[in-house]
């Protein structure tokens, strides 16, 4: 009978300790269906808050130097936007912000737009990549010329860039796909891009 009843205690503590374990690893499981949820972008908006707002400023970009060596005229043609770049820069204290974005994933929201000089609001036809990185595109348009350069010529290029800056609060508003889960997240945006490129060429004749 003793051995009866050890045997019976032996097996309710095996079958106990089995459904903790069990239990156990549906929690872990759970909790990394949550982490590996995927995120549905439900809105996004720019609004100006006290330190936010709108600068310019103006880079000088290397100085460019094409020559002729040869003995017969050489084709020479510039395109300043493949040296100036749109900058975005999204960043933020929220601790959740950027967590729940996998490795390889691409979050697109909508762009922010500077109304006036006062004001920003958000663009429903352009997207941006929502990333804890700066994303770097070329402007749109061509800003270039081209030249034919002489036998022992030397063409000089100098650029001057006026950029624009812009640093607004954005509020973003994010699901959970399996869950349904909101999250609301807060952070800043900074916005850079070009708004005039002054282009000098200089031709020499070398010695």
């Amino acid at each position: 009978m003793k051995k009866n009843r050890m045997f019976q205690t032996m097996a309710s503590l095996c079958a106990a300790l089995l459904l903790c374990v069990g239990f156990t690893a549906c929690q872990d499981n759970d909790e990394n269906i949550v982490e590996t949820e995927p995120i549905v972008v439900k809105s996004i908006e720019y609004v100006f808050e006290e330190g936010d707002g709108v600068s310019t400023y103006e880079v000088e970009l290397d100085t460019l130097i094409y020559t002729n060596y040869g003995s017969q005229p050489k084709h020479c043609s510039y395109n300043s936007n493949d040296r100036v770049f749109c900058e975005t820069t999204f960043s933020s204290n929220d601790p959740g912000a950027f967590n729940w974005i996998t490795e390889g994933d691409t979050v697109l929201v909508n762009d922010a737009h500077l109304f006036g000089e006062k004001e920003v609001i958000t663009d429903n036809s352009t997207y941006i990549p929502y990333i804890n990185t700066t994303f770097y595109k070329h402007p749109n348009g061509v800003n270039g010329a081209s030249t034919d350069l002489k036998p022992n010529d030397m063409l000089i290029v100098v650029d001057k860039v006026l950029y624009k800056k812009m640093v607004t609060t954005y509020l973003l508003e994010v699901e959970g796909a399996y869950t349904g889960t909101i999250q609301n997240i807060k952070g800043k945006l900074t916005k850079i891009w070009p708004i005039n490129t002054n282009t000098t060429f200089i031709i020499r004749t070398m010695k």
